[in-house]
């Protein structure tokens, strides 16, 4: 062993954590406690979801592994800097995502040698200076690109070689990186944005002791970094938000964690945005298990399972400002069975069309702003945000074009269609609309999977 490392390891080890009841343990005595319970953890869920059989790892090897976590995580740990907790679940642990390899790392710490740790003592400023280090030597290591298989399943290594990657790439790689140092880092992620006909994403969030700090590996650092902006302007102003429904934080060896679709996650997101909870009334059609769903680029996309309470069913921590249609699966597709709820900070709004009150629409933009500027972003990118007015939803958003035909759809337990008139001009406006519904607009020709919903309110469009 390196005689540096091994002063830290004796200092290290010295070190004990008060846990009530008489108890004082090491984090090397608390480490044996865990790995069993997180190698069988791993074995059980690869043999479920990939048919994997994790070999088997010799005392000695696991001993290994220990000796590594330690190692490299000591100087963090003795400076208060991070948990125990989260460098058991988190540092101490072989797997990333899905993936299995075993000697990642040795790699790590080889490749990542010549980044100069902090002197002294070490302070936040210093650790949080030192990660961003780290960072951007990752930057030249991976790339954004678009998926083009299952990437959670990449080890360290087939990662390291090929080099590029979708965000849950990047994070993965991430992950692994700062593990290897010893860090405790994780991956958030979102199933769907909530606002935006777009996919989810997926970034890093470093665990500190008593707080944590998000960043996007390979691309943004600690500091820097908000995963609900698209863009931040030259004089600091920012693009429109994007809004989550949800936000999990993988967190497979965790006891409050629970199950999304084969993911062990715990729910954070009222870290990111402000939430509430809907109830909805148990009916015939409302089965167990009921979800909420988004309606995301034409389709309806799962982001929450109820719990049962009484003759209701409760969804907690839902994301607000946002439209929620309660489905069921039906052969692994969501199937709309409720009517959609306005999560609100106050009281939540459900949307059942009122033809007894009914109104006038005027539209002069055919999508919200936030939509607008993530479509102007993949078609343009950065390079000339200062020739237009990126807040302004006459210059990002489409609008209505003169003479050309456009239908007004609602929603009643599925679209119906209301009527089509043409353009006049730059606005379309639609009359005796039954009002308390969402609606869509598009052309006859378009499908739904670029149309974004809309209520009425004061008069006003509210995007959802």
């Amino acid at each position: 062993m390196n005689k540096k490392y091994l002063h830290v390891s004796l200092i290290f080890c010295a070190k004990v954590l008060f846990l009530g009841c008489g108890q004082n343990k090491t984090l090397k005595e608390l480490a044996v406690e865990k790995q069993p319970t997180i190698v069988k953890v791993d074995k059980a869920f690869l043999k479920q979801y990939y048919g994997i059989n994790l070999p088997e790892q010799s005392d000695l090897q696991l001993e290994g592994q220990r000796k590594d976590m330690l190692e490299a995580t000591s100087r963090w740990f003795n400076n208060g800097l991070i948990d125990t907790t989260d460098i058991l679940d988190f540092v101490l642990p072989q797997m990333v995502n899905n993936s299995v390899d075993t000697g990642w790392r040795l790699h790590v710490r080889k490749r990542m040698k010549g980044i100069k740790l902090p002197e002294g003592k070490i302070t936040e400023k210093s650790f949080l200076k030192f990660c961003n280090l780290v960072n951007d030597s990752v930057k030249g290591q991976i790339t954004f690109a678009n998926a083009d298989e299952d990437e959670s399943l990449l080890t360290y290594s087939a990662l390291n070689a090929k080099g590029r990657g979708s965000c849950v790439a990047m994070s993965d790689y991430t992950n692994y990186t700062f593990r290897g140092l010893g860090i405790p880092v994780t991956t958030d992620f979102i199933p769907v944005w909530g606002n935006l006909n777009a996919p989810g994403h997926a970034w890093n969030r470093l665990l500190l002791k008593g707080k944590s700090l998000p960043f996007m590996g390979a691309e943004s650092n600690i500091g820097d970094y908000n995963p609900l902006v698209l863009s931040i302007y030259a004089d600091g102003s920012i693009s429109t938000r994007r809004l989550p429904a949800k936000v999990y934080r993988h967190s497979p060896y965790d006891g409050l964690s629970m199950d999304f679709f084969g993911k062990k996650v715990l729910d954070v997101t009222d870290e990111y945005v402000d939430i509430n909870s809907i109830i909805i009334e148990h009916n015939e059609k409302l089965s167990s298990p009921v979800y909420l769903a988004t309606f995301n680029r034409g389709s309806f996309i799962i982001v929450a399972k109820g719990t049962s309470s009484g003759d209701k069913i409760v969804f907690q921590k839902m994301g607000t400002d946002l439209v929620y249609f309660p489905v069921r699966l039906d052969r692994a597709k969501a199937v709309p069975v409720g009517t959609p709820v306005i999560c609100r900070q106050g009281a939540n709004k459900t949307m059942t069309p009122d033809f007894d009150s009914q109104i006038n629409i005027r539209i002069d933009h055919l999508l919200p702003l936030a939509q607008g500027q993530m479509y102007y972003l993949a078609k343009n990118g950065y390079a000339n945000l200062d020739k237009i007015d990126f807040h302004n939803k006459y210059d990002v958003c489409p609008i209505p074009q003169n003479k050309t035909d456009y239908e007004l759809w609602y929603w009643d337990m599925g679209w119906k269609k209301l009527s089509t008139i043409k353009a006049e001009g730059k606005q379309l406006v639609f009359q005796n609309v039954p009002g308390n519904a969402l609606y869509v607009v598009k052309t006859p020709a378009e499908s739904f999977a670029k149309t974004r919903p809309f209520t009425i309110e004061k008069g006003s469009i509210l995007w959802l």
